[in-house]
């Protein structure tokens, strides 16, 4: 158990929905707050009805419409700072998703202007924000009982400057420069 490695991307070249769908997708693949922006192959779940949401669901209500174990690959695109209870939220990911699927979690770092932009946000999160479910974690069992494997941890960085620190050192860009050179948002691939 530890500190956990991070990835540093630069830019806004990441792996896509449809990315994912092919390289860990199956029969059925759940894209979770997608909105309008659902990806062929995933059923498009949203609080809000909106065309081409196949399940209108308020994710604070559990359980959430969907049944044990079924779900081979999960997307939450920015999703997770929207939801009253973070542990609720994991521990219905877990539910739903069959043993050995994946889940796939992005979400603003807390350095990105927009996390503080939109009202319906909850918290602000780091780059350990929810290492308290990843099994290799420090933080792991402090609120669950349950966990996932770490696949990959990605700080995406839309600056050069904030890149080349967060590569040196994603504690030391965190704590002193994040503020100066935000990061865009956190992506983390899991494993049930």
């Amino acid at each position: 158990m530890g500190e956990l490695a991070v990835k540093t991307l630069r830019g806004k070249n990441i792996s896509s929905n449809r990315d994912y769908l092919l390289r860990w997708g199956g029969d059925y693949n759940l894209d979770i707050g997608c909105g309008n922006t659902k990806s062929d192959g995933f059923i498009g779940l949203d609080i809000r009805d909106l065309p081409g949401i196949d399940l209108i669901h308020d994710l604070n209500e559990i359980p959430w419409p969907i049944e044990n174990s079924s779900a081979d690959l999960v997307i939450a695109s920015h999703v997770v700072e929207h939801v009253d209870c973070v542990i609720k939220f994991m521990s219905e990911l877990h539910r739903i998703l069959k043993k050995n699927a994946k889940l796939v979690i992005r979400y603003p770092h807390f350095s990105q202007r927009h996390t503080f932009r939109d009202p319906t946000h909850r918290r602000f999160m780091t780059l350990e924000s929810l290492d308290y479910f990843i099994y290799q974690a420090e933080l792991f069992g402090e609120y669950s009982h349950f966990g996932f494997e770490l696949i990959s941890k990605v700080l995406n960085v839309d600056n050069v400057i904030g890149y080349l620190i967060s590569k040196l050192s994603f504690e030391y860009f965190e704590k002193y420069c994040c503020h100066l050179f935000p990061a865009w948002q956190v992506i983390l691939e899991l494993k049930k």
